[in-house]
């Protein structure tokens, strides 16, 4: 990856002036973009559970072009956008890539997720169409903070169940629609036989 780490958000810019007000803007505008991403919904009223949750975070930034995720390859990190504008791609049967859909920081979104409950291979590939910002945090961070702070971990936990669980349902409707489709194709190509 060509990212440029910029800091682990709990080490942030030393001991100066300058700095500590760097990190408290940091910090508070960090807690801010936590308060608008949905899986953070339960908990954007309690400043404090944010701050934690934001200090095992790191900040990553990723010049346009750069793949931050890659389908197939094994993952461990969640995403949220805080700048910039990503594309989604998959691969399609001959492996060529395709453009799912381009998302921008004003929409609130991250990604990744999945990666907090199994660390299994990407499902997809993420590419930063121009230069972004993303807080990233690991399973193992998060594991961490979910065992220090149980009912704001299985808050999220939740929360992403439930998008995995509608992601599911939607895929399960979709190979219903694709089977009856194939169906009903083979059905016409029989009678014109």
């Amino acid at each position: 990856k060509t990212a440029v780490w910029l800091h682990n958000v709990h080490a942030l810019w030393g001991d100066s002036k300058t700095g500590e007000e760097k990190q408290l803007n940091q910090l508070s505008s960090g807690i801010e973009r936590l308060k608008q991403i949905s899986i953070f919904k339960n908990i954007k009223d309690y400043d404090q559970a944010l701050q934690d949750l934001f200090s095992v975070m790191s900040v990553v930034r990723y010049p346009a072009s750069a793949h931050i995720i890659n389908e197939g390859e094994q993952g461990s990190d969640m995403y949220i956008l805080n700048k910039g504008r990503i594309r989604i791609e998959k691969k399609t049967l001959q492996n060529e890539p395709y453009t799912v859909v381009v998302l921008r920081d004003d929409m609130n979104i991250f990604f990744g997720e999945q990666a907090l409950m199994d660390s299994d291979q990407r499902s997809a590939t993420v590419v930063a169409e121009t230069e972004c910002e993303c807080f990233v945090i690991k399973k193992s961070d998060f594991e961490l903070f979910g065992n220090k702070n149980p009912l704001i971990g299985l808050n999220i936990t939740r929360e992403i169940a439930k998008i995995i669980s509608q992601r599911l349902r939607k895929a399960n409707s979709d190979i219903i629609k694709i089977e009856e489709h194939t169906s009903e194709l083979q059905s016409r190509q029989y009678l014109v036989c």
